[in-house]
Formats: C-alpha cells, structure tokens, sequence
C-alpha cells in the first residue's frame, strides 16, 4: 500500500505522528467523599462556577484544602503555594 502525498502549496505535506500519553483516570487520582456546606457558601460556589471564576467544584475544594493545610497546619511555614 503506497502512502498518500498531500501538497501545501506546491509542497509535499507529511504529518507528525504524535503518540499521546493516556491520562491517568479520575477515579485512580481521587477518592469520593460526602460532605455538607452551609447554604450560603453553597450558593457563592455556584456562582463562581457560572461565572467561570473556578473550573469545577472538587477543584476548588481541593485547592481549598491544600491551602489550609499548606498554611495552617503545616510545621514549615516557608512554603509558597
């Protein structure tokens, strides 16, 4: 079977073949957890994900959480988030 040649302007045109690496699966980087928050907070986090002020909830929640733990909870207060 011969290759098919496609020109670009007058030009033989060759795609690069990229091999994609898989990203690794949602549910191998998370763990499902049930919470609560008060109705008030609830609603502000809504609004920001209409607004396209945060790219998801579990996103925010984990930024969230990484920034307490990183500034409240953490012995090495020396570290940048």
């Amino acid at each position: 079977m011969q290759q098919e040649e496609w020109m670009i302007d007058g030009k033989v045109f060759i795609p690069k073949i990229k091999t994609l690496q898989q990203k690794p699966l949602f549910k191998d980087s998370h763990k499902r957890i049930t919470t609560y928050v008060e109705n008030n907070l609830h609603l502000i986090i809504q609004m920001l994900l209409e607004h396209g002020q945060i790219e998801s909830i579990t996103s925010f929640i984990n930024d969230s959480i990484k920034y307490y733990l990183m500034h409240e909870m953490n012995g090495f207060k020396n570290n940048n988030y």
